[in-house]
This record gives structure tokens, C-alpha cells and sequence, in this order.
């Protein structure tokens, strides 16, 4: 009588090791999906941060002009420092990758994390000064495409 080996099943070993490694390929594919889109979405950041620094520095350009018209030479001289921080800025923003963005943020949050952490607050309250100043009209639309809180009706 033969003994049936357990590595001889009726194929069901074979069935479950191809699905586990078409599973494990489509995690990968989700994966690098992910990464591709989260990429995508940092460029844009990148190219709209680039922008608004650019047209901030040709503001404060403008500003600096009116100050020196109207001999305010230290006024002037500081705004005039403040566009060409953020020219300088804009300019690093559009030679560097997103990605190099990145590192360039994990090294300094290990190199300096005190920095880190007070460059975050920073940047939050800025932010949040912003977005209490736009216009109210801006944050309706967009609130407006999005679903209804239930709990609110």
C-alpha cells in the first residue's frame, strides 16, 4: 500500500503558493502606487510652494521700491533682505527634486530635531494665520464638496 506524501497533495500546495505570490505582487504593485502618487502630490506642493515664493518676492520687491521712494532706506533695506531670502528659496525649490526635498528634511530633522520641531510650529501658525485670513468664500467652496457631517443634521 502506498503512503501518501504530504508534498503530493492533489496540487492544493501549488494553488496557495501561486495566490500568496500574486498576493505579494499586487501589495508590491499597491506599494509603489502609493509612492508614486505621494510623489506626484509632493511636486505639485513643491511647484505651488515654489510659486507663492516667487510671487511673494516680486511683492516685497515692490514694497522695498515704495520705501525707498519714500525714504524709508532701513524699511527698504529689510524687505529688500526678505525677497531675495525668498527669490533664493524659490530658486533651490525649482532645481531640487521632491524627493531630494525629502531627504533634505529627514537630515535635518536628525541632524538638528529642536529645529525641526520649532521649523513645524512655525510653518503650522503661519499656516493657520492664512488660512483664517483667505477669504471666506475660498473655504466654502471647498468645504462644500465634501460630504455632509450626519451628525449635523
Amino acid at each position: 500500500m502506498h503512503t501518501p506524501n504530504p508534498n503530493e497533495r492533489t496540487g492544493n500546495g501549488d494553488a496557495s503558493r501561486s495566490s500568496q505570490g500574486r498576493a505579494e505582487q499586487l501589495q508590491e504593485t499597491a506599494k509603489q502606487t502609493a509612492r508614486d502618487q505621494a510623489m506626484a502630490g509632493a511636486e505639485r506642493s513643491k511647484e505651488a510652494a515654489s510659486k507663492t515664493a516667487r510671487q511673494s518676492a516680486e511683492a516685497l520687491d515692490k514694497a522695498a521700491s515704495s520705501f525707498r521712494e519714500q525714504g524709508q532706506t532701513s524699511m527698504a533695506h529689510t524687505t529688500s533682505s526678505i525677497a531675495k531670502n525668498l527669490s533664493s528659496l524659490a530658486n533651490r525649490l525649482e532645481g531640487r527634486s521632491a524627493d531630494e526635498l525629502v531627504q533634505d528634511v529627514v537630515q535635518l530633522a536628525r541632524r538638528s530635531p529642536n529645529t525641526f520641531l520649532l521649523g513645524g510650529l512655525a510653518a503650522g501658525l503661519v499656516l493657520s494665520r492664512f488660512f483664517k485670513a483667505s477669504p471666506k468664500s475660498s473655504r466654502a467652496e471647498s468645504s462644500s464638496t465634501q460630504e455632509p457631517d450626519p451628525r449635523t443634521h
